[in-house]
This record gives C-alpha cells, sequence and structure tokens, in this order.
C-alpha cells in the first residue's frame, strides 16, 4: 500500500506518476530534436502532474494529521460524537 497517499486516491496518482515519467521522456526526445516549443508544453503538462500530485500528498498528510489529532483526543476521554459536534459549531 503506498503510504503517501490516501487509499482513495492511489490509482490516480499512479496514473499521474506514470503520465509524469511518460512526458519527462517525451521532453528530453524534443530536446534531442531540438523542438523547444514542444519540450516546453510536455515539460509544463509534466508540471501540472506533479502539481496534482503534490495536492493527492498534501491531502494525505493532512488526513492523517487530523487523525492523530482525533486519537490523541479519544486516548484523553473526548468521544466522536463529542469533536463533531465540536466541529459543526
Amino acid at each position: 500500500m503506498d503510504q503517501h497517499f490516501l487509499t482513495k486516491d492511489i490509482n490516480r496518482s499512479n496514473i499521474q506518476k506514470n503520465c509524469t515519467y511518460e512526458l519527462a521522456m517525451v521532453f528530453v526526445d524534443a530536446i534531442k530534436q531540438n523542438d523547444f516549443y514542444l519540450a516546453e508544453q510536455h515539460l509544463q503538462s509534466a508540471l501540472r502532474s506533479v502539481n496534482e500530485l503534490k495536492r493527492m500528498q498534501d491531502k494525505k498528510k493532512n488526513h492523517d494529521r487530523l487523525q492523530g489529532m482525533v486519537n490523541h483526543l479519544n486516548e484523553k476521554g473526548v468521544t466522536s460524537m463529542v469533536i463533531r459536534r465540536l466541529a459543526n459549531e
């Protein structure tokens, strides 16, 4: 299991990683062919994929941080119901 992404994002993250890798390879090929405009397009696309990966990774970090706080509060005797009620106030 990938610990860097939420379970629901693992498939999408794998697709984005593969896409980024492929775009990087095409970018290198475009540079070798001296087609710098095409290289720029592929690089921009790769950066969009990397940004999406970063967004999914941040979502996982925030989820883990919140889950840690909930666990800590549960250890102190604060129930999930109380936490939900406080969150909705």
